[in-house]
This record gives C-alpha cells, structure tokens and sequence, in this order.
C-alpha cells in the first residue's frame, strides 16, 4: 500500500477528488485518464488513510464500477487485486484491443511473408537452398536487431511526450532516432555488403554446403538495411501517438509488393534463392520511402529537424536506453546463432537445419500475436504514468491486465499452433524434413503458453524505462539457453536438445519479468517516494 501511494507521489503526477459512493458513506480516489477512461480507486475510510489507491476501470458509460473491499475488510487484497485484473471488456479492454489488434495484423504479416518465401524456396525442392535461406535470415536478424535499438527506446519516448500533449518533443524524439538510424543503417548495410563470408561464420561452419546459398541471399539482402531501419523508426513512431492502422496500411502494401514478385523473381525471371532476396529489398524500400512521405505529412518530421544534427543532451535519452537495448540484442542474439550453428552443424544434408528453420518459423509465426502485448504495454504503460490525472496505480492496473491477457492468448495460441502441426507439409517436399520438424514445432506450441506473459513483461519493463534490468535478464536467459543448447550436444539430442534451450530461455525470461512486476517496481516507487519525502522535510 505504502509503496503504490507513494509511488503516485514520486512521479508528482497523482490527482485526487473525493467521489461520493452513492448511500455506502465512502469516499473513493477517481483518476481521471485520457485515453483510458475514468479511473477509481479503493473506497478511502477515516480507518485507512494511507490505503493504496488500486485503480480499476470503470466503464466510459460513467457507470461506477463495483470498489473491491477496504483495507479493513477480510477480503484478501491480492484476490482483489486479481478480480480488478480480469478482462471485462471494458473502457480498458477496448483501450487495448484498440492498439493490439491492428499491430498483432500488422506483425502478422512479416511473418506470413517470410513463410510464404519459405514455401516459395521449399518449392525448389533442395534441402540446402532452405537451409541456406534460414542461415542468411538469422544473420541479416542478428546484425539488424543489435543496431536497429531504435524502435524500442522510440516508442516509450514519444508516447510519454504525446501523452502529455508536448508534441514538439515528441517531433524532436522522432527526428533524433530518424537521424541515428540514417547513420546507423549505413555503417550494417556496409559491414554485411562487404563481409558477408565473415558473417555467415557465426551460423555456418567452413565449407558448408548451404553456403552456396546463403551467401548471395545475404549480399542482396544487406541493401535493405537502410530502408528497413527506417521502416522500423516511422513504425515506432505511429505507435508512439498511438496510431496502429497507418504501419499496417504501409505493411499490407508493401508486403503484398513482396508476395507478388517472390514467384516472378525466383521462377519467371530464373534468379532461383537470389530473387526471393531482391523481393524482399523492394518490398523494404517500397516501406521506408512511405514512411518517410507519412511521418512529413502528419507533422511527425520536419526537414529541419531531420538535417540537424542532434545534441549530445538530445541523445542521451535515445543512447542511455539504447545502450541497454544493444546489450540485450547481443546475449539475445549469441544465444540464437549459437542454436542455428546447432542445427546447420547437426547434418551435411541440411535436413535438420532445413527442419529447424521451418519450426523457428511456425514458432514466430504464433508469436507475432502475443508480440503486439509487448508494443502495447510500451505505449500504455508511459502513457498512463505521464498524464496529468494518471500515476502509478493507473499504470499497476494497465500492467496488471496485459498480464492477465498474455496468459490467455498464449493458452489460445499454443492450442491453435499444436493443432496446425499436419500443415508442415507445406513448407517443404521432403519427407524427412517434415518429419524432423514436427516434435520441434510441438515443443514450440507449448512454450507459446508462456510466450505471451513473457512478451506483456518485457512491454511493461520498456514501458517504466527498466533498460538496464531488462538487459540483465536477457543476459541470464541467454546464458542459460547456451548452456543447455551445449548440454543437448553432448548428449546427442539433435533439434530436441535445441529447443529445450529456447524453452529454458522462456522460463528465466518468464520468472524474471514476473518478479519485476510484483517485487521490485514496488520497491523502486517505494524508494523514489522516501526520497521525495525527504526531500520535502
């Protein structure tokens, strides 16, 4: 209780207004939140004046919400707490949905294409050419995501500066990650362009068949790495002020540019693996040229802005998260690329790495859904701490629900993937490939059980700027990963024994975000509050 009020205190942003229960005799906190509907509190009574204020919805009809019980009741407060957490459909629930839905379409589709190049490269009917493909893949992910920090530090910002209706700085904080991904952008496409050999070392071994492959996907596809840093950036930034449906238009379109010329590329025009890469480099370009025209047209960017170069104070904000995010990008990253090497090293026939990309693939290919909590928890949870009205115990009940929602839509889509395991014939003509996959894949249905309270976790870490924990815990997933993914080596344990490692980097990642939620943030508020009242006497 002390550490959710005092909390509200630390951030300086806790508004309270005495609302009457009508014939109770109880007093209640409203909180009024933009965006988010009305707020109320815990009935507040003479017997419990430092009670903890745990918001829960009200409905936007103006409805008062049922209070759950005072500090004095024999309620159990953490069952209160949980009921409040419940989905109900509510002002919250829409608030949600109203941002998850069109990004859970919109992360959707990456995916979806990238299976639909995998069908495509599975239709020329060698092993290899998918085993190259999916080599290629992880080390274009790898280098991208280690550089491309960007898009997770840019969204808390802008939604904080949005939130509080100071759009001048959210402007600033676009630009300033426009600028760095520009730069950024240039220094991976040269470094994959030009050592593309040295990079596929980290996945392939010398003279690996799938090389041949691999090794023209990964030149062609390093061009893209401008324009998909961009990409990535404009989609930040629409989800920062909490526009969802402007990346998904820009995704649909480009993506179906993609699907329309893998067959005319890889077939009609006879370039076979190297125009599934040429596809996906106008698909990328098409992307980042849109966002750009967009981002002008609403204001986002301005020409002035975007030439300027950014002070070393107008950074920090953009490097001290970022900093933290290259951390977790390269435990995240060693951990898979150690289990791609894994799987390419297993066979010299590319089966098992053929089967392991396929399942990574069907893996993903749920996630995405469970994925769009983590955005969503990125733009909510600084949104409500930011407003005027807002606070802590807005953004606890925001938290809390996404959590809660994880857990379902993980239940749901792990169901949905195990019984999609039959459609693996799809992905690939050989027999011995389908067959390798599937005992991957339906380990992957079960982890996705977890994935989405995972994924929630990570939103609501971003969310209260928790870089530096956030990365620790990658840290320690990862090493964890690695270890076992080396143990299933030693035993023999083929793709089994790597995906008992992606299973055990789910469980740490799954213990740690949990953990941060119900013990620490509590301990950092109550510590921030301690200070804010010292600072006061």
């Amino acid at each position: 209780a002390r550490s959710a009020l005092a909390g509200r205190h630390a951030a300086g942003a806790a508004s309270s207004g005495a609302l009457c229960g009508e014939g109770r005799g109880e007093c209640a906190e409203a909180v009024v939140h933009p965006g988010l509907g009305r707020w109320r509190g815990r009935p507040l009574r003479p017997s419990a004046p430092g009670a903890a204020l745990a918001a829960t919805p009200a409905s936007s009809s103006g409805a008062a919400a049922s209070s759950p019980p005072s500090a004095s009741s024999s309620s159990s407060p953490s069952g209160s707490r949980l009921r409040r957490a419940l989905p109900k459909w509510d002002e919250l629930d829409r608030k949600i949905a109203g941002i998850a839905l069109p990004s859970v379409a919109n992360l959707l589709i990456f995916p979806t294409v990238s299976a639909v190049d995998t069908y495509w490269v599975g239709r020329m009917g060698d092993a290899l050419a998918l085993a190259g493909q999916g080599a290629a893949n992880q080390v274009f992910s790898s280098i991208f995501w280690v550089i491309a920090f960007l898009p997770s530090v840019t969204t808390p910002l802008v939604a904080r500066a949005a939130a509080s209706g100071n759009m001048v700085k959210a402007r600033e904080s676009i630009c300033e990650a426009a600028f760095l991904a520009g730069a950024m952008g240039l220094l991976g496409a040269l470094l994959l362009g030009l050592a593309s050999n040295s990079a596929l070392s980290l996945v392939l071994p010398p003279g690996a068949p799938a090389r041949e492959f691999a090794l023209p996907y990964l030149q062609i596809r390093a061009l893209s790495f401008v324009p998909a840093l961009f990409s990535t950036v404009g989609f930040a930034s629409f989800r920062g002020v909490m526009d969802t449906v402007t990346p998904l238009r820009v995704a649909l379109l480009s993506n179906t540019l993609n699907l329309i010329l893998d067959p005319v590329l890889m077939f009609s025009a006879g370039l076979g693996i190297s125009g599934a890469a040429a596809a996906t480099v106008v698909s990328e370009t098409f992307a980042g040229v849109a966002y750009m025209v967009l981002l002008f047209r609403r204001k986002l960017m301005t020409r002035r802005s975007l030439l300027r170069v950014p002070s070393w104070k107008a950074l920090l904000p953009l490097l001290q998260g970022g900093a933290a995010i290259q951390l977790r990008s390269f435990a995240l990253n060693a951990a898979f690329v150690t289990a791609t090497r894994r799987a390419q090293a297993m066979d010299v026939t590319g089966v098992s790495a053929a089967a392991y990309a396929i399942s990574l693939q069907f893996w993903q290919l749920g996630g995405v859904a469970l994925f769009a909590l983590q955005g969503s928890a990125s733009i909510l949870v600084p949104a409500a701490l930011a407003r005027e009205e807002g606070g802590q115990a807005a953004a606890q009940a925001v938290a809390d629900r996404l959590l809660i929602l994880g857990l379902s839509l993980g239940l749901l889509v792990g169901g949905f993937q195990l019984c999609a395991v039959p459609l693996l014939s799809a992905f690939s003509t050989l027999p011995e490939v389908r067959q390798a996959a599937a005992t991957p894949v339906a380990i992957a249905s079960f982890m996705s059980a977890i994935s989405g309270v995972v994924f929630a976790g990570e939103g609501i870490m971003m969310g209260r700027g928790a870089w530096g924990a956030l990365a620790k815990l990658t840290g320690l997933s990862s090493a964890t990963m690695i270890t076992v993914l080396e143990v299933g080596r030693r035993c023999n344990l083929g793709l089994v024994g790597v995906w008992s490692g992606i299973a055990c980097f789910n469980l740490v990642n799954l213990g740690g975000v949990l953990y941060h939620h119900f013990v620490t943030s509590p301990r950092v508020e109550a510590r921030k509050a301690a200070e804010k009242l010292a600072a006061v006497a």
